[in-house]
């Protein structure tokens, strides 16, 4: 038996379990199950791992039909062929396709060229077949490319079926399914921030067919439209920060239901049904649970808070302007699934119900559901609840009968283990009285050993007769893990209750270990619970709000980790087929050829090759084990010799921010400026950056920013970006966030993590003028940087490293 892995580093079983880069969360776990537990293959929505079991000879018949690539490009180009070889035993008809896959959509067959031979030959045949690939794949924006596709996987095949099948009636469109023998490989793809612009001689006609081939499957429905809202129907982990799920309503499409919501204007009467979980009460003196944010970015009616000691406030805005709070002492239970009823209207009197909470006001109340937004946990204005907010219905005109709804979560996943560990440890000779916090801490070590033990069990499941039983125990393992608080242990025991590896499937176990991963704030399971909701995928509705408040929350993560570059639990994320020779050699480390032949060069004193070792060095890329001091050596070597504008900037950065080195602002900035005097735009930016921080001449750091801008430095164009958000312009001071919002845009295009995520802000709101809102874009910008956090990436080299050294 062989297995046959098509996987970038950034791909893997789990692929279906956290999307794109985040799949990787124990790769050990997605190649011992491949073939050990009989796993067919499983799409997501941009990557597939292809993990399948089959004879050495399953690309030849018995009679020697065969089909496959000869001469065969490595990326997708413009003018490109493919030499297909092949052999008949009788007559058939030969197939090539072009076959891409998007963050929305799989398996899309924009390119097809059949041939058929009728007549049967004994020996092998060659055929030169030209390739064309759509303008929206191969070019960036333009005037004849309207609508540019981001492609995650570009795959080219062939297949062969005899003609006597085809009689029979196999459909053409699924010939490389039905086929006799097949082949396929990965074409590369460039980022559209990459490519070029379309030539005006071409026509667009396949751009527009490529998006009829997306959307001609879609049944576009009249929605039903009701005045009783979900604005949640699937628990939310809230990890008690700024992140949350943002909910925009719109006037009703229906004149009798806007009408009256219009007439509730003057009266208004709000009822909201939301459950909570509490994990823990209010760290500050306030937390948000559900939040009314008007278009003037000012809190409106209703804005309902959890105070430090548990209890329930609600603020509104009266018609006269004033704020009026109240407050519900009701010391709310943690570790529980609680219901909360409010329900306030105008009349003479004012009542308060614990749980059920009726307010009643003699004033007018400010209340119009469609100004602004509404934000469920924590957003940039106040943190969140610490905990699950569950299902949350709201009345849009008012009810004082709150239906009933049903949700079962169990709250005691953790409980009997709790228990089994308190009666198999509880030692009365023990006399030492631990804290709370010793004791977590305690806890999280014990954990992390588990841990270990459980993966260690998994390497050995491949290889024993009894490898179920192993898994078992492995279960186990990781269940007392997890309760202990060890998150990377709840998101494999999702993975394995989603999948099925080992354990039958439980959809409801494993949306439970994902939330429990998730409200501990973990990287990777945040990228898992986004992914989710974002494909609707594993019994998780699709839900574009909440995959927002989940990537919201990595991608802030992923723009903290970048500016830890001494930090060596994170590396970069780096693309590579397991299946590629060429790719894997790269990966080799120091000890590879490639290292070593730079080694060879730097020595030399060839700039380039000191510039490739010195970031291997620095981020640990390309199997090389991070060495900020030897990076530091070679970004000196390769500026001191003044001759290359990037790496005088590069050394520069190192010495204003004293990064491996000591602080040197002088020689720091007359690198900048001479790599600037040589064309270095990142230089531009670099001086400006220096001006701001260092210098504080503001009008002088605006002029480099904005000459760096210009001349495409994404860092130029998000600073650029800061000065007009704020309104620090020494020029024109006004504020001028339109003007801002798309400069965020235009770096996050380019790769800026921290314009995406201020762009995605701004997308997910639609508070700014001339903006509107695009909850599908504002997704798509943060999975994308999300995807290139470091720790993720140190993880993807670990599992690499693993496979290579042939260790399941």
């Amino acid at each position: 038996m062989k297995s046959n892995i098509n996987l970038a580093a950034k791909s893997s079983l789990l692929c279906h379990h956290i999307g794109y880069w985040s799949c990787l969360v124990i790769i050990y776990w997605a190649l011992i199950s491949s073939c050990f537990l009989n796993i067919p293959k499983l799409k997501c929505g941009s990557i597939s791992l292809k993990v399948w079991c089959e004879s050495p000879d399953a690309d030849r018949t018995p009679h020697g039909d065969f089909v496959r690539f000869g001469h065969v490009p490595d990326r997708v180009m413009d003018k490109c062929s493919v030499q297909v070889q092949y052999n008949c035993s009788t007559a058939c008809q030969i197939g090539v396709e072009i076959v891409i896959s998007t963050p929305r959509k799989t398996g899309v067959i924009v390119y097809r060229r059949t041939w058929t031979n009728h007549k049967r030959f004994g020996k092998p045949r060659s055929r030169t077949v030209p390739l064309v690939f759509p303008p929206a794949v191969l070019y960036r924006r333009h005037f004849f490319v309207k609508q540019p596709l981001e492609t995650c996987d570009v795959v080219l095949r062939a297949w062969m079926i005899h003609l006597v099948e085809e009689e029979f009636g196999v459909s053409r469109a699924k010939g490389y399914e039905r086929s006799l023998v097949r082949t396929s490989t990965s074409l590369r793809t460039l980022p559209l921030s990459e490519r070029t612009a379309c030539p005006q001689t071409r026509s667009v006609s396949w751009g527009a067919w490529l998006m009829w081939q997306l959307t001609k499957d879609t049944v576009r429905k009249c929605p039903h439209e009701s005045d009783i809202v979900d604005i949640l129907n699937f628990p939310f982990a809230s990890t008690g920060e700024t992140f949350g799920i943002i909910h925009k309503f719109s006037s009703f499409r229906n004149r009798d239901l806007e009408r009256r919501r219009t007439l509730a204007l003057k009266q208004p009467s709000v009822t909201l049904s939301v459950w909570l979980y509490l994990l823990s009460w209010c760290s500050q003196s306030v937390c948000g649970i559900i939040r009314h944010v008007n278009e003037h970015r000012n809190y409106e009616s209703p804005l309902i808070m959890l105070s430090d000691t548990g209890d329930i406030v609600l603020q509104v805005q009266l018609v006269d302007g004033e704020d009026q709070a109240l407050t519900a002492y009701a010391a709310l239970p943690l570790h529980t699934w609680i219901r909360l009823d409010i329900f306030f209207q105008v009349s003479e009197v004012r009542q308060l119900y614990l749980y059920a909470v009726m307010c009643t006001f003699h004033t007018r109340v400010q209340f119009n559901d469609t100004s602004g937004y509404f934000v469920i946990g924590g957003c940039i204005y106040m943190q969140g609840i610490h905990g699950y907010i569950g299902p949350i219905k709201y009345y849009r005109l008012g009810s004082e009968n709150f239906l009933k709804i049903l949700w079962f979560w169990s709250s005691d996943v953790c409980e009997s283990f709790y228990g089994d560990l308190k009666r198999k440890f509880d030692r009365r000779e023990c006399t030492q009285t631990w804290s709370w916090d010793q004791q977590r801490r305690f806890n999280l070590t014990l954990s992390r050993v588990v841990y270990q033990d459980a993966v260690k069990t998994i390497a050995k499941a491949e290889e024993s007769d009894s490898g179920l039983d192993l898994l078992s125990t492995v279960i186990q393992q990781l269940q007392v893990s997890s309760c202990w608080g060890h998150q990377h242990s709840s998101l494999l025991l999702a993975t394995l209750h989603l999948s099925g590896l080992g354990v039958p499937v439980d959809l409801e176990q494993g949306h439970v270990y994902s939330l429990i991963g998730g409200v501990s704030d973990d990287r990777l399971a945040l990228m898992h619970l986004g992914y989710k909701h974002m494909q609707g995928l594993d019994g998780f509705p699709k839900d574009q709000n909440t995959a927002y408040g989940y990537y919201s929350n990595i991608g802030t993560q992923t723009s903290i980790d970048c500016n830890k570059v001494q930090d060596s639990s994170q590396t970069l994320t780096e693309h590579v087929h397991l299946n590629n020779d060429d790719e894997l050699h790269t990966q080799t480390g120091e000890l590879g050829d490639i290292v070593q032949y730079l080694k060879h060069q730097a020595d030399r004193g060839d700039v380039e090759a000191q510039k490739t070792l010195a970031g291997m060095l620095l981020w640990g890329s390309n199997g090389v084990e991070k060495d900020i001091p030897a990076a530091v050596m070679w970004y000196t070597r390769s500026a001191l010799q003044m001759v290359d504008p990037s790496a005088m900037y590069d050394y520069a950065i190192l010495l204003l921010k004293g990064t491996g080195v000591k602080k040197n602002r002088t020689l720091g900035l007359e690198l900048l400026e001479k790599a600037a005097n040589m064309g270095s735009v990142e230089a531009l930016n670099g001086l400006g950056w220096y001006y701001s921080n260092i210098v504080k001449e503001e009008r002088k750091a605006y002029r480099y920013f904005e000459l760096a801008a210009q001349n495409g430095s994404r860092d130029g164009l998000f600073n650029v970006g800061v000065y007009q958000l704020n309104g620090d312009n020494p020029d024109k001071p006004d504020r001028n966030e339109t003007a801002a919002f798309h400069y965020f845009l235009h770096a996050a295009q380019l790769g800026h993590v921290d314009g995406a995520v201020q762009s995605a802000l701004f997308l997910s709101t639609g508070s700014i003028q001339g903006v509107p809102r695009d909850q599908d874009k504002a997704v798509l910008l943060l999975k994308r940087v999300s995807e290139m956090n470091g720790h993720l990436g140190f993880m993807v080299k670990d599992a690499l490293q693993t496979y290579q050294r042939g260790s399941w």
